[in-house]
């Protein structure tokens, strides 16, 4: 807490101070100071504690700094605002671009934050069912060992990549040398996109950061359709005609459907006949009831024309550390990726997450499970409204078709405005724009019903 504070006297009175960024009590108040100086304080009191302040080259404070504690109280007044008034000190930029989000009309502020791309702890009113994460997951043992560890982890260099790739290892249970982590998914899709350089076939509607990082003509496409949303080999047999590398998300985004593993195999035999790529995008596989994902030592070991690429954020809730991977025995491919990515590309928080987790394994496996029934839930209830349309989903997520002529942006708006609920309006997605999807996340069953009565009143 910086700058004046309230501090209590004792008898329900307090005491005007000022307060430095390091002492914080649930009993301070933090004030808004609207200053106006007499003619008579400016010339006797102000200006010469400013002139000390010069001639001690005390420069760049801040007007408060140079008042000392006994001139606030003995010279200004104090009004005590109410609980629900909301305010918003502006001392820089940042604090500018906060009260702009906080106090702009629901429209504007709904814009600002869909443009911001995460930064949600700033609007903390706000309940998220955009961005998707686990919401069982760290648990507090996890979270307290980190923050115990910040001082330290804050001030030591992360270890390079060779480490980093060590502990991602063991997290996932496969061979160091399959593995390169990276800063965050993203990270990781442009670098593998780049390298590869060569034509992509993409299934849509899907996650379009693998659309956006390629180059318009070397994307080819093919459309997935409702009810299914899934691809099956004679699909991929005839896109890879076109391309030498598909790429899928697994289960798919937004639409959460997910191939079986056999499946995906059956497809990996295909392309590595015919020397084609396939990239598999495993960030929700941890969230499916059956058996999707590809990532052991045999199947790499097999298919050196395999790339999985993993997200952390979304199925371990950490989306803030930002983590990412990639899983391949192309060794080739691997140390051209390697060569890419910076030595310390991973901060030190991220690498000690990465330590903490295997003890915590048990836990995660369990969290996954809590978001399956979560998911369950919701779709069993919003499928109760006869103006929805409630796809299965083996992610952490939920795709939802509007039945009733409303569009999705307009739901995902009013849903914010009137419930300060946020959720994705995939109007605009490859593949299916111009239709009335939308994708929310699977949170906790108290959020849940929340985002279920505030459908239901719209819709």
């Amino acid at each position: 807490m910086n700058g004046t504070i309230l501090a209590p006297s004792g008898n329900g009175r307090y005491t005007l101070r000022k307060s430095n960024s390091e002492e914080y009590r649930e009993s301070y108040l933090k004030t808004i100071n609207i200053y106006k100086f007499s003619k008579q304080f400016s010339r006797e009191i102000f200006m010469p504690l400013i002139k000390n302040a010069i001639k001690k080259k005390q420069l760049g404070l801040y007007y408060e700094d140079i008042i000392t504690d006994s001139i606030l109280n003995k010279h200004f007044e104090i009004y005590k605002a109410g609980k629900k008034e909301k305010w918003i000190e502006i001392d820089n930029a940042v604090d500018l671009f906060h009260a702009i989000l906080q106090f702009s009309d629901p429209e504007h502020k709904y814009n600002s934050l869909l443009k911001s791309y995460g930064g949600l702890w700033r609007s903390s009113e706000i309940i998220d069912f955009f961005y998707l994460s686990n919401p069982f997951f760290p648990p507090d043992g996890l979270i307290n060992e980190l923050k115990n560890a910040l001082p330290r982890l804050l001030d030591n260099y992360p270890s390079g990549g060779t480490t980093i790739n060590h502990l991602a290892a063991t997290t996932f249970q496969v061979k160091s040398g399959y593995t390169i982590v990276s800063n965050g998914a993203s990270e990781m899709i442009e670098c593998v996109l780049g390298i590869l350089n060569c034509t992509f076939g993409i299934l849509t509607p899907t996650f379009d950061e693998y659309i956006n990082r390629v180059e318009k003509p070397k994307i080819r496409t093919a459309k997935l359709t409702a009810p299914d949303f899934l691809p099956d080999l004679t699909m991929i047999k005839n896109l890879s005609t076109t391309c030498d590398c598909i790429i899928l998300i697994n289960p798919n985004n937004p639409t959460g459907k997910g191939l079986k593993r056999d499946t995906i195999l059956s497809m990996l035999d295909y392309l590595k006949e015919n020397r084609k790529y396939l990239i598999v995008d495993e960030s929700f596989a941890d969230f499916s009831g059956t058996p999707v994902s590809l990532l052991s030592n045999h199947i790499l070991r097999t298919y050196n024309n395999l790339f999985i690429i993993k997200s952390m954020g979304k199925s371990y809730g950490i989306p803030g550390l930002r983590l990412g991977a990639l899983f391949t025995s192309n060794k080739e491919i691997r140390q051209r990726v390697r060569s890419k990515l910076p030595i310390w590309n991973i901060n030190s928080i991220a690498e000690y997450f990465f330590e903490l987790f295997p003890r915590y394994r048990s836990i995660y496996i369990d969290a996954c499970k809590k978001v399956q029934n979560e998911r369950n839930y919701l779709s069993t209830q919003l499928s109760k409204n006869k103006n929805l349309s409630v796809f299965n989903s083996d992610a952490n997520f939920v795709f939802l078709e509007l039945l009733n002529g409303r569009s999705s942006k307009d739901l995902a708006f009013s849903l914010f405005r009137d419930y300060n609920i946020l959720v994705k309006d995939c109007n605009s997605k490859k593949g299916i724009s111009g239709k009335a999807y939308l994708r929310v996340a699977v949170k906790t069953r108290e959020d849940n019903d929340k985002l279920i009565h505030a459908i239901n009143s719209l819709v």
